[in-house]
């Protein structure tokens, strides 16, 4: 296996004349969500408006406020989970782009819904379905910390030992946070890469097949996401722009890792 340094290399390398068209798609990407969450946020402000000039009308009849509040309950779920679903998919088509890129495939802005097919949408969604519950699995650690927290609170009178000691376990739980994604992202993180190189896969078979990518890998794999920390940082501090650039060099990265393996060098 190569060094983290040549891999991000031959993603520059990728991304030679191409890096243009790959932070527009992330520029793209951001619009249409934020277009999706304006919506909804609209949505929700007219129905709450619309709700309280009812009510402030004459009331509404008996029983139809419940009914009505249970399906604007339900209608916002809706629209939260079709933003998310959104996201996922739109995620997809970032990542069939960076492939097509280490591919020496020419790109464009049209790749962006490659993920919106009705061949690989669905296996996107399932696999985001996935990686959350595993992630809910592991956040168990870090909501066990929180209430321990809250009970050392109301049991023991405060004090500096009481202060020390929850700062100490507020101070894990958030560390644990962070090592629980990577660990995720280590056995899980190259499942969509799977489905973009081989879609006729369904969403179990790239779970398994990132499975037994990284098997004996992970650590390389953790260097590689660990050289990009100072990357984000800087990506961070430029008021998130920086990350448009930085988002596709590290799919482009990733994918010529995820090619290696499966060339079994």
């Amino acid at each position: 296996m190569k060094k983290a340094s040549d891999y991000r290399r031959m993603a520059r390398i990728s991304m030679a004349g191409q890096l243009g068209t790959m932070a527009a798609a992330g520029v793209m990407k951001s619009l249409v969500l934020s277009a999706a969450v304006l919506v909804l946020v609209t949505f929700l402000a007219v129905s709450i408006t619309g709700a309280g000039a009812a009510a402030a009308v004459g009331g509404l009849p008996v029983g139809f406020a419940e009914a009505g509040l249970i399906l604007w309950a339900i209608f916002v779920a809706f629209l939260i989970l079709a933003a998310l679903a959104l996201s996922c998919l739109l995620n997809g088509g970032i990542v069939y782009q960076a492939r097509k890129a280490t591919r020496g495939e020419d790109i464009s802005i049209r790749d962006l819904g490659y993920g919106l097919k009705a061949q690989v949408a669905w296996k996107l969604i399932v696999l985001e379905l996935i990686a959350f519950l595993v992630n809910l699995l592991f956040k168990v650690p870090y909501w066990a910390a929180l209430i321990l927290q809250r009970l050392l609170a109301t049991m023991y009178p405060a004090g500096a030992g009481l202060f020390l000691l929850q700062g100490l376990i507020g101070a894990a739980a958030f560390l644990w946070l962070y090592v629980s994604g990577v660990i995720v992202f280590l056995f899980l993180g190259l499942s969509a890469y799977t489905l973009m190189d081989r879609p006729e896969l369904g969403p179990l078979q790239c779970v398994g097949e990132s499975l037994r990518l990284t098997r004996r890998h992970r650590w390389k794999l953790f260097c590689l996401n660990l050289s990009f920390t100072g990357w984000w940082i800087l990506g961070a501090m430029s008021g998130g722009i920086g990350v448009l650039w930085i988002t596709p060099y590290f799919l482009c990265t990733v994918y010529h890792f995820y090619d290696d393996l499966r060339a079994g060098l």
